[in-house]
């Protein structure tokens, strides 16, 4: 009987030991994407910010560049 039972948890720990580690990885991976994307979302609102300023000073005259 206790063969049975010592069994039984045995299998009964598998199926958890590799759901949680599905878990695991999935969060890593969600983590690595959201600091990845959070990156790129900074870099773009850098980079939209540094056209906005540019345009801005095309604008007003402040531009000491001159196109041929």
């Amino acid at each position: 009987m206790s063969v049975l039972l010592t069994l039984g948890v045995l299998l009964l720990a598998l199926p958890v030991v590799v759901a949680t580690r599905a878990v695991l990885r999935a969060r890593r991976a969600a983590r690595t994407l959201t600091v990845a994307t959070t990156g790129r979302v900074l870099r773009v609102r850098a980079g939209v910010a540094e056209v906005s300023a540019w345009r801005q000073a095309r604008r007003s005259g402040n531009d000491r560049q001159h196109t041929a």
